[in-house]
């Protein structure tokens, strides 16, 4: 499937002497088979806080809403304990087993094959994106030209004018620091180990806070 969707895209990035880069989050799965399939790939794993995550997603309507894409997302295969989560436990159940399962994909390849970062890191630390441009062997970027960067908000949160109501999309959900302590302890109890691998705060304070 990735062989026949995405070669002819490869081929021609190689012909003109470019770098091909994949940001579909939905090839996460997929990850072992495209490290053998492409000897020479690397991946970059893109960490957020589970708070903010978590937020991002209901604001979009994930696990709720009646969209094509719905199905596309990953979830256990207990249904009866599926139906009994909140959106709250379902996104952080899907923060946790999605970057689990990258911290086993990334045991089975060299280091040089990966690099881990955090998004906070990554839009405040021009050091961050100087290390990550080195990884992808990009050409470098002065250091004003990242700042300038780093300001721009990309794929900013809206709610189209018409958009269909089964969306589900909300603008009123709060920043994990003013979640109420219920919330919290729900995310905490899918996400703490990890998040605290990631040296992310539960306690009600977001990196970014």
């Amino acid at each position: 499937m990735i062989d026949a969707s995405r070669m002819e895209s490869i081929l021609e990035v190689f012909i003109k002497d470019r770098i091909y880069v994949e940001s579909n989050q939905c090839l996460t799965f997929f990850a072992p088979v495209i490290a053998r399939l492409f000897r020479e790939s690397k991946f970059v794993h893109l960490i957020r806080h589970p708070g903010d995550f978590v937020r991002s997603g209901i604001r979009k309507g994930w696990h709720k809403n009646d969209s094509i894409w719905e199905s596309g997302r990953v979830r256990p295969t207990d249904e009866k304990g599926w139906a009994d989560m909140d959106q709250v436990e379902r996104l952080s159940w899907l923060w946790q087993e999605t970057n689990s399962f990258i911290e086993k994909v990334k045991t089975q390849l060299p280091p040089h094959r990966f690099f881990t970062t955090r998004f906070e890191d990554l839009i405040s630390d021009t050091k961050e994106v100087k290390k990550l441009l080195a990884f992808t062997g990009c050409k470098k970027i002065q250091a004003g030209t990242i700042k300038e960067l780093q300001k721009r908000k990309i794929n900013e949160f809206r709610i189209q004018p018409g958009e269909p109501p089964t969306m589900r999309k909300t603008r009123d959900f709060p920043h994990y620091k003013d979640w109420d302590p219920g919330k919290r302890d729900r995310l905490k109890k899918n996400c703490a180990e990890l998040a605290a691998t990631y040296c992310y705060s539960l306690e009600g304070l977001s990196k970014e806070s």
